[in-house]
């Protein structure tokens, strides 16, 4: 059945339900970071956004449903660097240009860890982003312009864990659970550091 066109930079939610359980295209935990998206990738990144957006709604493990999932989550041979909303919004070669000083503490999990509970990690309670989206039709899809956005609280913490992501990073990995290594953080001469994390306890769940 034919979808209806994607509004600017989300994917409609009024497309019909899958017939297949979508649990299955979640791949196991790897380290391959995803590549930039560029204007051919388009249409695969319109078709995989519609599975990643029905993701966000399935009941896996301990999970009932997701806030976003990254496209590293179910492909680890050719990933993107791009995520989805559970709202449809697709937000793709996601960057971090600043952030707050210090760390807060976020209690987190993940849909590709389904059967392990929260745990907690450092995040930056404030940041600056950039990012593109999907413009045009399903036939004939364009990359939008980079776009700005501050962001605070729990979505910042959720653009943070889906770039986590793309960088083949996970909640439960040895890297994030290194004080001393810290987020990665690229500031606005494209340098990236590790900060070691700081602050006070702030706790604001997010799974996806």
């Amino acid at each position: 059945e034919e979808r209806s066109e994607p509004k600017l930079s989300e994917v409609s939610t009024s497309a019909e339900p899958a017939k297949v359980d979508l649990r299955t295209r979640i791949v196991p935990p790897h380290n391959k970071a995803s590549r930039p998206v560029t204007e051919s990738d388009l249409k695969r990144v319109l078709a995989e956004a519609y599975v990643l957006r029905d993701l966000c709604f399935s009941e896996n493990g301990l999970y009932q449903n997701a806030h976003a999932m990254h496209h590293a989550q179910i492909e680890s041979e050719d990933p993107l660097n791009f995520f989805v909303m559970n709202d449809g919004r697709v937000l793709i070669n996601p960057l971090i240009t600043r952030s707050t000083r210090h760390t807060v503490d976020s209690v987190e999990g993940c849909v590709t860890y389904s059967n392990l509970n929260q745990r907690v990690v450092p995040r930056y309670h404030k940041i600056e982003v950039e990012f593109q989206s999907i413009e045009g039709t399903e036939e004939e899809p364009i990359l939008t312009e980079v776009m700005k956005s501050p962001l605070s609280g729990r979505d910042a913490k959720i653009f943070q864990h889906e770039m986590d992501h793309g960088l083949g990073k996970y909640v439960y990995g040895s890297d994030l659970a290194n004080p001393e290594l810290g987020y990665h953080y690229r500031n606005r001469k494209g340098i990236v550091s590790n900060k070691k994390p700081e602050g006070k306890i702030l706790r604001e769940v997010v799974n996806s």
